[in-house]
């Protein structure tokens, strides 16, 4: 037996609604309270849901990412977590698990650099403003990280400018690819708190590192249906770009620490 809704006002835009959402302004219909209840359920349905919210997106975009966004983009939205959503949900959670652990993964890349000899012919003064700028850097570390999403989607339009994408619909797929990159760098935070893994900390930090990238250019190539060895160097060839445009600002500012 069907039930059968009697009409009521939308709590929203007051207009008249006979079914379970709002025709007008589509605010679903309720009639209860708010309750810790209610908010427990809708957090399940509308972040933790298996056919819907953060999972269901994770498992598409780890996938099919490049499929995932596309069917965004065309308008399929409602099984999925908004990018911004998705990606600062991702971004929050990789810093909490940073923080929780105790991981500078700055430090490590910076013992890195030094067991690699690469800081050691530096002058103290040189010396001195690297760690200056480090400081800066990782004072600054979520500005700094989102900052690349822009920049990758300016690399984006500039070598794939013929696939009549814009500017904003390649940064709601850098917003979605970056997001789950950090489920990567979750992911490896969490072997280096807890080694299970016998590989040594700074290669499953570099191993980690590579399958991102992977990830990305796997992601890009899917996403612009290019095929082939060249499809693959010129997603590449973008990522690549993007880091280049990033690293010419990072020497303004640093031009800017000299002349301090």
């Amino acid at each position: 037996m069907i039930e059968t809704l009697t009409t009521a006002t939308c709590k929203n835009c007051t207009a008249e609604v006979e079914m379970n959402y709002c025709p007008v302004c589509g605010q679903k219909r309720t009639e209860q309270r708010v309750t810790f209840r209610k908010i427990y359920k809708e957090f399940l349905h509308d972040y933790l849901g298996f056919d819907s919210g953060i999972f269901y997106t994770t498992r598409n975009l780890l996938l099919r990412p490049g499929h995932t966004v596309n069917e965004y983009l065309a308008g399929r939205r409602k099984p999925y977590l908004k990018p911004l959503q998705y990606y600062l949900i991702l971004l929050t959670l990789y810093f909490v698990i940073s923080s929780l652990f105790n991981i500078d993964l700055m430090k490590l890349g910076q013992s890195m650099t030094q067991d690699a000899g690469l800081t050691s012919s530096y002058s103290p003064q040189m010396q001195e403003k690297m760690q200056k700028f480090n400081y800066i850097f990782d004072g600054n570390l979520k500005v700094i990280t989102t900052l690349m999403l822009p920049l990758t989607a300016l690399a984006l339009l500039m070598v794939y400018r013929r696939k009549n994408y814009n500017f904003t619909e390649l940064l709601v797929f850098t917003l979605y690819i970056y997001g789950l990159t950090m489920a990567f760098y979750c992911l490896q935070n969490l072997l280096l708190a807890f080694p299970l893994s016998p590989l040594p900390s700074k290669l499953l930090f570099y191993t980690l590192l590579l399958m991102g990238y992977v990830y990305i250019v796997f992601a890009i190539v899917q996403f612009f249906s290019t095929k082939g060895l060249l499809g693959i160097l010129r997603a590449i060839w973008a990522l690549v770009l993007s880091y280049l445009i990033y690293i010419i600002l990072v020497t303004v500012l640093w031009t800017v620490l000299f002349m301090m």
